[in-house]
């Protein structure tokens, strides 16, 4: 993450950085948890408006901030809403693309040529170059 780089180890120094990693991973993991289960009484579209929305105003907000030392916990603050951010994109993202993958994509991983692991190899090697095809 280029913030780490760019913005808290040069006010915070270099210890401070796993601390705001730590913050960016449990907002991200509860977020994640939460969108995905929310998802099924607001649909996907509003989860998807609400993490472009704070990673646009995140991004505006970096490029203004001047970093300070005396305020770590706006660190803290950004780390942790970028990892709402992420979560949207991990969560919906990811659980939408296993709704628009083409049928013959499922098909042929339920192929009885393959068996076990080489079929799963396989698939996971051709899944994204396969089922992008059928958009």
């Amino acid at each position: 993450m280029c913030y780490s780089q760019a913005y808290v180890s040069c006010a915070l120094g270099i210890p401070s950085v796993g601390y705001v990693m730590i913050c960016f991973g449990v907002v991200n993991a509860v977020c994640s948890l939460l969108f995905g289960s929310l998802m099924k009484f607001v649909g996907r579209s509003p989860l998807m408006a609400l993490g472009a929305v704070v990673h646009a105003v995140l991004i505006g907000v970096l490029l203004k901030w001047r970093p300070s030392p005396e305020a770590p916990l706006v660190f803290f603050a950004i780390s942790g809403l970028w990892g709402v951010g992420d979560a949207v994109w991990q969560t919906q993202v990811n659980g939408e693309e296993l709704n628009w993958q083409a049928p013959w994509c499922h098909a042929l991983a339920r192929s009885p040529r393959r068996a076990g692991w080489p079929r799963f190899i396989s698939m996971i090697r051709c899944s994204d170059i396969l089922c992008l095809v059928a958009l």
